[in-house]
Formats: structure tokens, sequence, C-alpha cells
């Protein structure tokens, strides 16, 4: 059994760390690009490009997410359908932002 936790938790870091968004509770990174929502966050998910899902938990305003500069594929997902499909320019130290239905 503890071999499988340790697995598990190998696997879990290597998904987290292969990431390029990072969740951020306020402004970016330097250098990096940050991503915001605006509207009804309730039971939403995102995820660019084909990086894992990222579920918003609490309030769109306050939940930044920091992203590496350049063009990405943003879609998002409400109760699994997507709501949202936009290509995106991020910039170094720029936000942008995605209103929701």
């Amino acid at each position: 059994m503890r071999q499988i936790n340790n697995l598990l938790l190998v696997l879990l870091v290597l998904l987290l760390s292969a990431c390029a968004v990072t969740h951020q509770g306020a402004a970016g990174k330097s250098g990096m690009a940050v991503l915001q929502f605006r509207g009804d966050c309730e039971g939403v998910s995102f995820k660019i490009d084909e990086h894992a899902k990222i579920a918003i938990v609490g309030l769109c305003e306050e939940t930044q997410f920091t992203v590496t500069p350049g063009r990405h594929v943003v879609r998002v997902y409400r109760d699994d359908a997507i709501i949202v499909e936009k290509i995106l320019q991020f910039s170094a130290d720029m936000t942008n932002e995605v209103s929701l239905p």
C-alpha cells in the first residue's frame, strides 16, 4: 500500500510540474502572463493547450493563474461541456481576461 501511495505522489508531482499554468492569489510572477476569469465560475474548469483541466475554486475576480508567454488555446468547461474556446496571445507581465457566460 505504501508503494502505491509513493507512486501516486511521484506521478502527481510530475503532472503538476509539467503544467505551464500555476495558481496565483494576487499578481503574477515577473516575466509571466496572467489569466483571469470574469463572470459565473460555478462548476467551471479550464485547460490551456493540452494540459490537464484545472478547477476554478472561489471567486473568479480574486483568482489569477500565471501562464507562460506565447499563443495558447484556452478551453473553459462547465459540467464537462465547453462554454468558451479562445486562442489568446499572452505577453509577459500582462493580464488576459476571459468572460464567462
